[in-house]
């Protein structure tokens, strides 16, 4: 136990533990024992609420409770809804034998039964029945005891686990139960710096020469403000970011803590007495501008905050930020020596890349498409790793619904006539808040359609308005396009600030239209009953951007690349009669930043090889594809078309695959360029969907992702060996691994070659990025492991058909490789010996029939799961899918991947 440790935890003791918070505690955890003990099986809404509030009881942000939270509104409602289920989890849980009852703990995170509660729910459950043999699994003494034992892994994967290890240090560190969930990594490694934002306007020159920012501690009022007397909290080594003439220019680290000062920046502007930090700048090589970077910050919803909910700069000076907003900024900033300077990863995108995951799973979620996190993971890294991918699998499984559901989501187009597009004409129109000779200009901003309100600016509206009373709200009257009369409300919510008038009425035909649309605002003469009449007159409606994906059905007569890209009119010259893909292709050739898709549905309904290898080719070679002779060609609709076109680089092509007698195998060729996702449908999924069955609407997707598309065309583009660069310790392992892979397949003349080795290796790159900690962090706790289970199914046994004689040897071969237990954390792979039986196994042994064999260690593996002692699989996805492959071999005599 390292010195430091008890000596921080003391000092954390004494600030987060008093002994009358544990001795409240007690009282109050006891009540809520007695409430459930008393009441077990028959919980009524009213005894569920009061053993919640004593569970709550000194629960307050910042007083170190954090399970109490959990139990809060609205998860509370949720619960309470399916009092039966909850009665029951709670009675099985407080009723289990204590050494069966942390699997309980791991079925109810895996089943989630009940809306509002987690794992965490059930732990809390248990810990409620015994503090001191059971703890709460919440996440930062998740962390903090993986900090405490040296341990780097992201947390445990099991309860029984974590309560182990948890209770493991109470007893070192003698802590009472009730100080177990106030812990958190700060305990033991200190309190991270903090990070700032800091508003300087036209002082940012003044400042960086001098090395230091400075605010007033009082205005000529007297009056302070947060964002000025923060500077006075700013503590050496904190990260403070500079934003000036509408962009963040610089970073820095502070070189002391805030300290009294006189005025040294403002001239005769503020009071002389003040506040200031000393500090080194470093600038960006490109500033980022704040259209940029405060939208993505507005989502995170910052409490005192620097950017507005409309994605502006909030006036003030020093705003706090928090760690989500610096890995958001990190991103927008990109790999710069300034981040570097200062201590930040010098590669800052795959934190973006991660929030993109996370945000592209919950936005699915939300429009009817549930997919598990895992096949997002590999979706996404699949198509950074090579820009083709094939989904396959059973017809109806969601393969092209999910690449739609990406492609809309990314595409800054599909919001029309809002966010970037109307940013990018707006300078054709009259400005926001232009005054006009009968009115003025006004625009949808989010934040109106978010709070259901439209705000004018005081200065347009004092005299107009006729408000004898200014807080009373009244009736007015709205004409929308001098048509449509709609009634609403209006109120002027302060005397001080600029007004604020509800309209509700008009919300849905303004979210119809869309952010960033423009209006004339009219105040007309009144009317019977009305003083305030209003018009809201539609100015030049948005550019509408064209899509940046197309779904093109494959056609089962297709035999050429002209099927999918067009051809040159012979009968009209000068005409190239162009299909959607060409098309979309000419559109990414003159739009790099964004990325476009090119989903190709039932893409094996033709022979593949005869109208897209030429595509293939050309992406893989970069060589342009020939489309005509002529020296000019253009489309119908006027667009030049070129005598040749490179695949560009911001393309992405999704097939999707259905097996049945109508399609046609993919070639090796097609298969070894490509990364294969199969989708099925088990009991389970089934099960959970027609429980609550909902329409999938990827209408809610649109363009809520666009602001991660110039880094997901970025990373894609990345060279392997240059930006892409596994940790070595990674790339060690992978090694070790890929050396057994390839001596198995090589032993039954399957071996792969130079091409699948390198997208091997970008796909486990990317697919460690994707989750956010980089590479070391993920290859420690198993993340490893997952994404060499998905190589093994998306790059290996994708390419293995054929009959029993040829294909059984090097199935079963690769069916131990994926049975075998996983090695030790320490050890890089399988021992040599291990590998030579893998290698040669060629055949079942005599009297153990093989595939009854992996039969049985499959069922084993299911049924077995929360028995310490269970089989465990090596790579179990690759497994079950041999087993399956191998068990139709055995019945039909042949077999491939796409009909297993």
């Amino acid at each position: 136990m390292p010195q430091d440790h008890r000596t921080r935890l003391d000092e954390w003791r004494k600030q987060h533990m008093p002994a009358s918070r544990i001795g409240a505690r007690v009282d109050a955890e006891e009540k809520a024992r007695q409430i459930v003990a008393q009441h077990l099986g028959a919980l009524s809404a009213g005894d569920v609420l009061g053993a919640f509030d004593q569970l709550n009881v000194d629960g307050t942000p910042g007083a170190g409770i954090r399970f109490g939270l959990l139990l809060a509104q609205p998860n509370y409602n949720k619960m309470i809804a399916e009092l039966g289920v909850l009665n029951e989890w709670i009675s099985r849980l407080w009723n289990a034998e204590e050494s069966a009852a942390p699997a309980l703990v791991d079925e109810f995170e895996k089943l989630r039964p009940l809306k509002g509660a987690t794992g965490q729910f059930a732990s809390i459950v248990l810990y409620l029945r015994k503090p001191d043999r059971f703890a709460p699994w919440v996440r930062p003494l998740d962390r903090a005891v993986q900090i405490e034992r040296g341990d780097t892994s992201l947390g445990f994967q099991t309860y029984a686990e974590f309560n182990a290890a948890a209770r493991e240090m109470r007893l070192r560190y003698a802590l009472h139960p009730q100080e177990l969930d106030a812990i958190s990594p700060e305990a033991f490694v200190g309190k991270p710096a903090d990070a700032w934002w800091v508003n300087q306007g036209d002082t940012y020159q003044a400042a960086k020469a001098l090395g230091s920012i400075w605010a007033p501690a009082k205005n000529q009022n007297g009056q302070t403000f947060f964002f000025w007397d923060n500077v006075s909290k700013v503590k050496r080594g904190d990260l403070v970011f500079h934003y000036a003439a509408g962009s963040l220019r610089a970073v820095s680290k502070a070189a002391s803590d805030g300290f009294s000062s006189e005025k040294v920046i403002g001239g005769g502007k503020w009071p002389s007495g003040g506040w200031r930090v000393d500090m080194e700048y470093h600038e960006f090589a490109r500033p980022v501008p704040i259209a940029e970077i405060g939208p993505v910050i507005a989502k995170l919803k910052l409490t005192k905050g620097p950017i507005s909910s409309n994605g502006k700069a909030n006036q003030g000076y020093l705003f706090k930020l928090s760690s989500e907003a610096v890995e958001r900024i990190c991103a927008a900033v990109g790999n710069d020596r300034a981040l570097t300077a200062v201590g930040l990863p010098p590669d800052p995108r795959p934190w973006l890349l991660g929030v993109a995951r996370t945000d592209f799973t919950g936005h699915a979620g939300e429009a009817g498409l549930c997919m598990d996190e895992t096949l997002v993971t590999r979706f996404l890294a699949s198509l950074l790793a090579r820009r083709f991918l094939l989904l396959t699998g059973l017809s109806g499984s969601g393969k092209t619904k999910l690449a739609q559901a990406l492609a809309q989501w990314m595409d800054a187009g599909a919001a029309a006539a809002g966010g970037a597009a109307g940013d990018a004409a707006a300078a054709e129109r009259p400005e926001k808040g232009q005054r006009l000779e009968d009115g003025f200009v006004w625009r949808v901003e989010p934040y109106h359609l978010d709070q259901e309100r439209v705000m004018f600016s005081r200065e347009f509206t004092d005299e107009p308005f006729k408000t004898p009373d200014a807080l009373a709200p009244e009736d007015i009257l709205v004409l929308l396009d001098g048509k449509t009369e709609v009634k609403a409300r209006l109120r002027r919510t302060s005397n001080s600030s600029p007004q604020i008038y509800s309209l509700k009425g008009i919300m849905a035909w303004l979210g119809n239209l869309g952010v960033g649309s423009f209006f004339r605002v009219r105040f007309l003469e009144p009317r019977t009953g009305f003083r305030n009449v209003l018009s809201f007159e539609r100015l030049d409606a948005p550019p509408q951007r064209d899509p940046c994906y197309a779904l093109v059905a494959v056609g089962a007569n297709w035999t050429s690349k002209e099927d999918l890209l067009g051809y040159p009119d012979a009968l009209t010259p000068g005409v190239f009669r162009a299909k959607p893909a060409l098309e979309l292709l000419l559109r990414a050739a003159q739009d790099e930043a964004r990325a476009y898709f090119l989903i190709l549905d039932e893409m094996n309904l033709s022979h593949v090889e005869r109208y897209f290898s030429d595509f293939l080719s050309a992406m893989e070679s970069g060589e342009a594809i020939a489309l005509h002779d002529d020296d000019e060609r253009q489309t119908e609709s006027g667009t030049p078309v070129p005598a040749s076109l490179r695949v560009p680089e911001n393309l992405f092509v999704i097939g999707t695959v259905n097996v049945d007698e109508t399609t046609y195998l993919f070639s090796p060729k097609v298969l070894d360029r490509a990364n294969v996702i199969e989708f099925r449908a088990d009991a389970d999924a089934v099960s959970g969907f027609l429980s609550s069955p909902v329409e999938v609407d990827l209408d809610r997707l649109a363009g809520r992702g666009a602001e991660y598309a110039g880094a997901f065309v970025e990373a894609a583009g990345q060279r392997l060996g240059a930006e892409v660069d596994l940790d070595a310790a990674v790339k060690n392992k992978l090694k070790a691994e890929l050396e057994v892979l390839f001596a198995v397949l090589a032993d039954h003349e399957a071996e792969f070659g130079f091409r699948t080795a390198k997208d091997i290796a970008r796909f486990v790159h990317f697919f460690l990025r994707l989750q956010g900690d980089g590479d070391a962090a993920a290859d420690a706790d198993g993340l490893f492991a997952l994404a060499m289970d998905a190589v093994v199914m998306q790059k290996i046994l994708p390419r293995m058909h054929g009959s029993k004689r040829k294909l059984g040897p090097v199935l079963r071969g690769l069916g131990e490789l994926c049975a075998a237990e996983p090695a030790p954390a320490a050890g890089a792979s399988l021992s040599r010996p291990d590998r030579a039986r893998l290698a040669a196994a060629g055949k079942p042994a005599e009297g153990s029939p093989f595939l009854q064999t992996l039969d049985d260690l499959l069922r084993a593996c299911r049924t077995a799961s929360s028995t310490p002692s269970a089989p465990a699989l090596r790579y179990p996805m690759s497994f079950e899918k041999i087993v399956r492959m191998l068990r139709k071999l055995d019945r039909d005599g042949f077999a491939s991947f796409a009909e297993a």
